[in-house]
């Protein structure tokens, strides 16, 4: 498969331990789990191992992954990087942007973001999504960032900005 999934569940046994996931899309376009990993953590060194033991187990000549998608965990996005660095693979992380959208909405949530500011946010975020060309991407997020200045949100702009409006992310949100 081009496109693997990576996905984690936390607190699946007494030890609140998590379980990781690779899963493949099938030809009905429905995830299916192909790898499991119980582990008592879950830091960038035991998911590199997790994608390692997988690439191992189904060798090289077979793993033809361009990207891993996941949410919106560094752990993971670092695993990824680093294991296709070490072994010289073109494998991309790249994000899901149903967790994209919700990690912004908890982000606005607690810090008493305006229902109206958040739904303009929503808005203008779903437009960039589908971007065509990186001019405009940069249009929506520099309406959005004039808006979010006339509305005095500074620190949601440097926010947005710093965690989700890089063009290297943006070009990632699946």
């Amino acid at each position: 498969p081009k496109v693997l999934l990576l996905d984690a569940t936390h607190s699946v046994n007494s030890y609140r331990w998590p379980l990781f996931i690779i899963l493949v899309q099938n030809e009905y376009g429905m995830g299916v789990p192909v790898c499991f990993m119980v582990s008592s953590a879950s830091t960038e060194n035991e998911i590199h191992l997790f994608l390692k033991s997988f690439y191992n187990f189904i060798g090289a000549a077979h793993f033809d992954a361009r990207a891993i998608m996941v949410d919106c965990d560094v752990a993971e996005i670092n695993a990824i990087n680093n294991f296709a660095s070490q072994n010289n693979l073109s494998t991309v992380p790249i994000l899901c942007f149903f967790h994209v959208l919700q990690a912004i909405e908890r982000w606005m949530h607690q810090h008493h973001i305006s229902s109206d500011v958040m739904e303009k946010v929503k808005s203008v975020i779903n437009v960039a999504r589908f971007s065509r060309t990186a001019e405009n991407f940069e249009k929506c997020w520099s309406d959005l960032h004039h808006y979010l200045d006339q509305h005095n949100k500074i620190e949601l702009g440097k926010y947005l900005e710093n965690n989700w409006f890089k063009r290297e992310w943006a070009e990632r949100w699946s």
